[in-house]
C-alpha cells in the first residue's frame, strides 16, 4: 500500500508539471481549459487497478507536452506539408504561427520521465518483495529499500545533466542506458536483501 501511495503522490506531481507545461503552451489555445483535469483524475483511477502511475498516462502527459518538441521536428514540417497538399493552406499556416515560436526544453520531458521511471522501479522492488514474503522469506527495512531506490533515481535524474553536457551523447541513449543500470541495480538489491 505505501507503494501505491508513493506512486500516487508521484503521479500527481507529474501531472501538476504537466498541467502547468500545457497551460503555458500554443496546444492550450486550440484544446479548451478543462481537458487537463483528465491527468489529475486518472492517477485515482489508478489507484483501483493498483497502478497509479501507468504508462497509458505516462503517454497521455507526454502528448499533453508535444508542442515543446513538435515544432523543431520533421513531423511537424511534414504535417503542415500534407496540409498545404490537401489545400488547407490557411490551416496549415494558422498550426504554423502557433507552434514555430513555441521553443521548450527537454528539461520538461526528463522530469516526467524520471517520475514515471521511478514510479516502475518503487512497483517493480515491491512485486519482488511480495514474491519473497510468499516465499516465507523475511524481508526488512521495506521502507528504506523504498527510499534507496528513490535517491538513486532522484541522484541519475540530477547527474544526468551534468553527464550529457560534455560527452555530446544523445539524450534518449543515455537516459536509456541509465534506466537499465538503475533497473539492474534494483533488482540486485532486492535479490541482496532477500538472501
Amino acid at each position: 500500500m505505501i507503494v501505491q501511495i508513493l506512486c500516487f503522490i508521484l503521479a500527481e506531481v507529474a501531472a501538476y508539471l504537466t498541467c502547468q507545461f500545457y497551460q503555458s503552451s500554443p496546444l492550450s489555445l486550440i484544446v479548451p481549459y478543462p481537458i487537463e483535469i483528465i491527468l489529475f483524475i486518472l492517477p485515482v483511477f489508478g489507484l483501483v487497478f493498483r497502478k497509479p502511475f501507468s504508462y497509458y498516462l505516462y503517454n497521455v502527459m507526454i502528448a499533453f507536452s508535444i508542442a515543446g518538441i513538435l515544432s523543431n521536428s520533421e513531423m511537424f514540417y511534414s504535417f503542415l506539408d500534407a496540409l498545404y497538399y490537401l489545400g488547407l493552406r490557411e490551416l496549415a499556416r494558422y498550426v504554423y504561427s502557433l507552434l514555430v515560436t513555441f521553443k521548450a526544453d527537454v528539461l520538461h520531458f526528463l522530469t516526467i520521465t524520471w517520475l514515471y521511471v521511478s514510479s516502475e522501479l518503487l512497483v517493480n522492488a515491491d512485486r519482488e518483495i511480495e514474491k519473497l514474503k510468499r516465499e516465507e522469506v523475511e524481508v526488512k527495512g521495506v521502507f528504506a529499500y523504498y527510499l534507496s531506490i528513490f535517491a538513486m533515481s532522484a541522484a541519475i535524474y540530477f547527474l544526468y545533466p551534468m553527464l550529457l553536457t560534455p560527452l555530446s551523447v544523445k539524450p534518449g541513449v543515455l537516459l536509456a542506458l541509465l534506466a537499465v543500470i538503475a533497473f539492474l541495480t534494483s533488482v540486485y538489491l532486492a535479490i541482496r536483501r532477500a538472501t
